[in-house]
Formats: structure tokens, sequence, C-alpha cells
């Protein structure tokens, strides 16, 4: 098989699964979602441990220890990673995976945005239209229903900064992802040990059946990671572009068809001016292609 289509066939299959993760999210939603979130952080620790090793990554893994500046930007990124994976979990378990979506469908033109104003990138006019669309639409949003879309909001910043600070390090997602799981990993062992001493756990350890569900929802959590992070490294970064927008998608669908949340016409006005800035952004990036290498270290951590 060719490299460019089993690399296709790898980021395809990650967005596909960060997709369709509401769903399983779901299944969990009468769970503590900060409690979620620490299996979560532990699991997907232990697995890309798993795979750093089988991999040869350790030494790699202390050298970066080692740095003073490296860490002090996984420190900064393993916040935002974990406000992140917390937000979306609590998101989908509360009814709000499209505006989840809506978030995710933003993210890209918000680090264009930010690449503007950090790395100073330059920014067209036809992408500068683009994120003003966008940004029309969530103003339909706050006044269609008289409230602010924060989770939209807050998922675009999380995941825009985040990717900032992956940009800045240059540092191998696997270990960087290692590293950032390690940083948070204090933080929520004592969270599952207050859990435990104030019995606050919606799931009980001896409940195999929910215990078995956030021992696997870890693992998902770090899969598609690794599958995107193997795929990119075998296709053209302008084809990311595209693949990206397979997740938000598939997170509205299930939303709306599924999960059966509320899609009315306020929604329809709003995603509508932020799928013409997607086209339009899509648009400005067929003309430029160069321009891909902006979210060449990015990838949805949903």
């Amino acid at each position: 098989m060719r490299k460019e289509t089993l690399g296709a066939i790898y980021v395809t299959s990650a967005y596909i699964i960060w997709g369709v993760l509401p769903l399983y999210w779901n299944l969990l939603k009468r769970i503590n979602s900060a409690e979620i979130l620490a299996h979560r952080v532990l699991w997907a620790f232990l697995f890309f441990l798993f795979v750093n090793f089988l991999k040869g990554n350790t030494e790699q893994i202390k050298k970066v220890l080692k740095e003073k500046d490296k860490l002090k930007l996984i420190a900064m990124s393993s916040f935002l990673l974990g406000f992140n994976w917390f937000l979306y979990v609590w998101a989908v378990t509360h009814g709000k995976v499209i505006e989840a979506s809506m978030g995710y469908y933003i993210n890209p033109i918000f680090s264009i945005i930010l690449g503007v104003f950090f790395l100073k990138e330059k920014l067209n006019k036809l992408q500068l239209f683009a994120f003003f669309l966008a940004l029309t639409g969530v103003f339909v949003m706050i006044i269609g229903y008289g409230k602010v879309p924060w989770v939209a909001i807050g998922l675009m910043l999380l995941f825009g900064f985040y990717g900032l600070t992956k940009k800045v390090s240059k540092i191998d997602s696997l270990v960087s992802l290692n590293l950032e799981t390690l940083f948070i990993l204090p933080f929520i062992l004592y969270l599952l040990i207050i859990f435990r001493v104030r019995q606050m756990q919606a799931t009980p350890f001896n409940s195999l059946y929910y215990l078995l569900l956030l021992i696997i929802g870890g693992i998902l959590t770090a899969i598609p990671i690794y599958l995107f992070s193997a795929g990119v490294k075998l296709i053209k970064l302008s084809y990311v572009g595209f693949f990206q927008y397979i997740s938000p998608s598939l997170n509205l669908i299930v939303g709306v068809f599924i999960l059966k949340e509320r899609f009315g016409t306020v929604h329809f006005i709003s995603f509508s001016f932020i799928w013409v800035s997607l086209i339009l952004f899509i648009f400005s990036n067929l003309k430029k292609k160069n321009q891909a290498e902006i979210i060449k270290e990015e990838f949805f951590i949903e």
C-alpha cells in the first residue's frame, strides 16, 4: 500500500473516532465529569507510556525533562489539554454536542488569527473575511438565544492556544502528550482519592461495567492521537486541512440525529455563516498551499 494511502487511512480513522466519541461519552453521562477526566488522563498516560516505550522514545522523554524552556511550554499545554478534555466531556454529557462541534468548526480559523498575532504570520483578506463570518455566526447564537455559546468559545480558545504551544515547542507529539498527561497526573490522582474518600463517585469500583467503560475511555482518548501522529507523517499537510472537518461534522450529525439535541432556525443560520466561512477558508488554502503549515502540529483532542 502506498504511504500516502496508508497515511490518509490513519488520519481519516482518527477523525472518525473523534467524530463519534460523543456516543461513547454519553454512556457515562451519569458520572461526574471530573471523574471521567481523571480516568481519561490516567489511562491515556499509561497508553502513551507503553507506546513511547515500544517506539524507543524513552531517551527523548528524559532529554525533554532536562530542558526548562520546553517544560514550561509542556506545563502550559497540559493545563490547556486538561481543561479541553473536561469541557468537551461535560458538553457531551450535558446535551451540548452541537455547541461543541461549533467550537471545532471555528478553531482552524482562530488558529490562523493566533498565528498572525503570536507568530507574525500573514493573513490575507479572504481569511480575514472568513474569520468575521464565523464570528457573525457566533453572534447570531448570542442574539437568537440571549446567551453566550460559552462551550463553543471555550473549546475554540483552549484548543487554539493548545495548538499554539504545540507549534512553538516542536516536540514529538507522542512524547509531549505523555509528558502533558504526566504533569496533570498528580492532580488527577489526588482528585480520584478525594472522590473515593468523600464517596462522590457515581461509579464505585465494584461496578465492573462502568470501570471498564472509564478505562476504555482513556484508551479511546489515546488511540486516535496515535493514529493521527502516524498518519500525518505520510501525507501532505495540505490534506490535513480537509480531513479535520470530518470530526465536527460527525459531532453535529450525532448531536442532531442520534442524541436528538435541538437544532432550530437560529442554529441553522449560525452554522450557515460558519460553513460559508470555512468554504472561504479552504479556498484561501488552495490559493496558498503553504498556509497548511499553520495546522501541522494541531489535532482534535476531544
